[in-house]
């Protein structure tokens, strides 16, 4: 939980409230977690969209005002901007923060966008 929050570079009570929910144990506790993404989506201007095109489910989105991607599951969910890392699951430990959970630097929007994708598909 404290990677999580310090990944996600918590400073809000209601972005701590979110995260305080996350993982879900029951379908009730995954309804709240879906309505906590969407005003978590909502506060951070998250465009969000399917992950890969055969999906119905939207798994990643990109905020213009924060400029970084966001990749996220009912698990967890953690943005990606240049000078973080490209995330790779394999890289790092239990206490490598999941933006720096990679060796490639992150020098584009699109190299950030990869690095939500691969988050969301690690945490899916």
């Amino acid at each position: 939980m404290k990677k999580l929050m310090e990944d996600m570079k918590l400073d809000r009570e209601a972005d701590e409230e979110f995260v305080r929910r996350l993982p879900p144990k029951t379908i009730e506790e995954l309804m709240e977690s879906m309505s906590a993404l969407e005003k978590f989506k909502e506060k951070h201007g998250i465009v969000s969209q399917k992950r890969r095109s055969d999906s119905t489910v939207h798994s990643i989105g990109f905020s213009e005002k924060e400029q970084k991607w966001y990749g996220w599951s009912h698990r967890a969910i953690v943005g990606f901007g240049v000078g973080d890392k490209i995330f790779d699951p394999d890289f790092g430990d239990d206490n490598t923060l999941f933006v720096k959970h990679g060796e490639k630097t992150i020098k584009s929007m699109k190299d950030a966008e990869v690095a939500a994708r691969a988050f969301a598909e690690y945490v899916s």
